[in-house]
C-alpha cells in the first residue's frame, strides 16, 4: 500500500484486525518508500514491467520470509491480476490476496443469487 494508507492505519482500524494482526507483517521504511514510489509510477505510466515487479516481490517474499502479500492499493490490483495468472502457471511462489478481486467475486455471487 502507499505510505498514506499505512500511516492512516486503514487495515488496523478494520473490525476484524485483532483476528489477523499476528499474521500481517508491514514493510520496513526503505521497502515501504520504494513500494510507495512504484505505486505512483504505476498510476502515471501506461506500461509497466510485470517481470520487474514479480522479481521484486520474489525478493521481498524471501527477505521477509512470508508466504504471501495483500494488495493494499488499487494500483497493486493492476499487477495482482496478472501475478495471479502467473501464479496459476506456477511462476509465482506466494499467495496474493487482492481485496478488490474478493469483493468483485462476492458481488457477482450476490448479483446472481438475487436474480
Amino acid at each position: 500500500c502507499t505510505k498514506g494508507t499505512r500511516y492512516a492505519e486503514i487495515f488496523q482500524n478494520h473490525n476484524d484486525w485483532l483476528l489477523v494482526k499476528n499474521y500481517i507483517l508491514f514493510l520496513k521504511t526503505n521497502d515501504q518508500n520504494f513500494i510507495h514510489e512504484q505505486i505512483y509510477k504505476i498510476k502515471t505510466e501506461s506500461h509497466y514491467d510485470l517481470e520487474y515487479y514479480k522479481c521484486y516481490l520474489d525478493f521481498l517474499a524471501s527477505q521477509y520470509q512470508v508466504e504471501g502479500f495483500i494488495a493494499g492499493c488499487t494500483e497493486i490490483h493492476l499487477l495482482s491480476k496478472q501475478l495471479i495468472k502467473s501464479q496459476k502457471e506456477k511462476n509465482v511462489n506466494y499467495l496474493i490476496v487482492d481485496p478488490l478481486l474478493i469483493f468483485a467475486a462476492n458481488l457477482m455471487r450476490f448479483v446472481y443469487a438475487s436474480q
